[in-house]
């Protein structure tokens, strides 16, 4: 019989080695699970701080103008319904604060005329750059971050404990069948290697 058993308490089941590796190991993981995600929430914070630092940045770098479309949106995107429309490149004009007239495209997804209005973004020299990231752009992608670090450290976690337990249940196994050898004898009246009549 397993020293275990000998100096359990009465009433209680014996814990063998491979349970207080399970504890051990277990209380580790729900440590590292939260680590994880204080690491996973600080880089989000991160990402986010970051984007609405850039956005700062280029709003004041650069300038939003008033542009005229040049022409109506293409077919496809008049005909396409409301998420299925196709992104499409239409050119724009602008006068520039130096008096001259600029051109560039901007993105339609949806059904425009030639004249409309819309507004682009400009730098010092009158050129076309993108639009400065929005609050929105900065909470998505933080949470991006966080939904995809999350899901990493919980999926890690989940695998490295199925495989202490698919370990500990081998030596478990292992270890029954030695003590049934060693029981069975003993319990049936049976000379071990006689056969069951």
């Amino acid at each position: 019989m397993s020293r275990d058993r000998k100096h359990a308490p009465q009433g209680t089941l014996p814990r063998r080695a491979t349970d207080r590796v399970e504890d051990l190991v277990a209380w580790l993981l729900v440590l590292v699970g939260l680590v994880g995600t204080i690491v996973t929430l600080m880089l989000a914070s991160d990402v986010y701080s970051g984007q609405m630092e850039r956005a700062r940045r280029e709003a004041a770098a650069h300038t939003p103008v008033t542009a005229v479309l040049v022409r109506d949106a293409s077919t496809a995107v008049a005909a396409g319904r409301a998420g299925d429309s196709v992104p499409d490149e239409i050119p724009v004009c602008w006068t520039g604060r130096d008096g001259l007239e600029h051109t560039g495209t901007t993105s339609v997804t949806s059904p425009t005329k030639a004249g409309q209005t819309v507004t682009v973004w400009v730098d010092h020299a009158q050129r076309q750059v993108p639009a400065p990231p929005t609050r929105a752009d900065a909470i998505t992608g933080a949470a991006i971050v966080a939904v995809l670090g999350w899901s990493t450290l919980a999926a890690a976690l989940v695998l490295a404990w199925r495989a202490v337990r698919r370990t500990t249940l081998t030596y478990n196994c292992a270890g029954w069948e030695r003590e049934w050898w060693e029981v069975e004898p003993r319990w049936s009246g049976r000379a071990r290697g006689e056969s069951i009549s």
